[in-house]
Formats: C-alpha cells, structure tokens, sequence
C-alpha cells in the first residue's frame, strides 16, 4: 500500500504527522511508480445499453451497488486480464479473476466468484454497474446477473465507473505491480492481494477502517444510523 495507507495503520501513535511520514517513506525508497498502460481491455458494442441507474444515488449498505471492469497485467512477457467486482457502499473487493482471455466467459467466472464472497446473502435489486464492453453484454452473463435478480447498469463515460477504475489503479501500482508475477504464482498472489486489500488497506472514506471492518463496524449499527453515501453526479453534460 502507499505511504499516506500506512501511515494509518499502527495502532501507536506515531512520533511524526503525515507528511513527514511521507517524506521519510518517499525518501526511503517507498514512492510507488505509476505505469501508463495502453492496452485496450474493453471492446465497445452496439447491440444492447442499459441506462445509467447508480448516478446521484443514495446508498445505505452493502449488496445495493457493486462495480466492475477490467484492466490488463504483464505476466512473463505476456498480457493478462483482471476482472474486478467491487461493492461500492464498503469498497469490498469481491472478486479479482485473472487469465489470458478477453472473452465473456472470464467475466462470468469472476462474477460467480463475487457470488461466493457473498454467498448466503440476498443479493435482489443489488445493481452492477460496469461500462459498455461487449463481455458484460454476452448471455451467459446476463442470464447469471438474472439468476439473483440483480440490475445491470452502464456508464458511458470512464469516470461514470469511477470507484471500481480507482481500485484497478491501486491493485496495480500498490500490489501486484511489486510482484515477480509468474503464471505459476499468480495464483497464490491475486489470493493475498484479495485478503491484503479487504483486512489490512484503511480507506479514508471508511473512516480510516479496512473494507472487512467497515462491513463489521456498519452491520452492528441500527439502520437509521448506518453511513449513506450519494454516488457522484455530473458527468452528464460530457458524456
């Protein structure tokens, strides 16, 4: 994780403010480098849209609205895709799938093991929320969204999409950037990256608390009481 994350972490208060922890980080060696990546991994279609319907909504809870998009991974010398799913309400990484392919099918076994993550709850009218790419479009997928009486919803512009491309960015440059990733390992790594980020990674909007204990911390809560959170509105006019 970056500097200003760890920063947060130690229970002990720490003899420096922030910014000085920052700079001795950076100092240190501990400045992350970000990678520009030119790879496209969404592949646009015409055949069928489903409106925007997270934009300015109000969300009170987990399940009501997850994310998800792909981004593209070096591994040996070869390209490699990820799928993540995100609930937006905790930023809970649900489901990070990994594999060569850019096809349908990979979406639908990250999907079935965002299911898993969330296995025994009740998912009805919880909306996914991802952009125009033909995969999240394909039939298998829709008919598994369907399966659990989930939504689909679809964002025009990349910033529509904006909770799960800023999660993308952090597992890239903050974790398995820092990996010799290996077709061999890559498996084991996406399993600690998963657990590292959900129990370890404080997000400032959740209080400086990991998405797991935000999820504890809400649930022991009365309804009334609960954080609600306005997903951001105004791109509108651009797209």
């Amino acid at each position: 994780m970056g500097c200003r994350s760890m920063y947060h972490v130690p229970q002990e208060e720490l003899p420096v403010g922030r910014d000085i922890f920052e700079q001795i980080g950076f100092a240190n060696g501990f400045k992350l480098k970000t990678k520009r990546n030119k790879v496209k991994t969404t592949w646009g279609q015409r055949v069928e849209v489903f409106p925007n319907l997270i934009e300015g909504l109000c969300v009170t809870g987990i399940n009501q609205v997850w994310q998800s998009d792909i981004f593209y991974q070096k591994v040996e010398d070869e390209e490699y895709y990820g799928v993540t799913i995100e609930d937006v309400y905790s930023r809970k990484l649900l489901s990070l799938h990994m594999s060569k392919s850019l096809g349908a099918q990979e979406n639908v076994k990250a999907l079935k093991k965002a299911f898993k993550a969330r296995r025994g709850q009740d998912l009805g009218n919880c909306i996914l929320h991802s952009d125009r790419g033909s995969q999240y479009i394909s039939q298998a997928h829709k008919e598994l969204v369907r399966s659990k009486a989930m939504r689909m919803s679809m964002c025009k512009m990349p910033q529509e999409n904006a909770y799960v491309e800023r999660i993308q960015g952090t597992l890239k440059n903050q974790y398995l950037g820092e990996f010799e990733l290996t077709k061999a390992n890559l498996g084991g790594i996406v399993q600690k990256v998963i657990k590292w980020y959900n129990d370890e990674k404080p997000h400032g909007n959740l209080q400086m608390r990991t998405p797991t204990a935000f999820e504890n911390y809400v649930d022991n809560l009365p309804k009334n009481e609960r954080p609600k959170q306005v997903i951001f509105k105004g791109y509108s006019e651009l797209s």
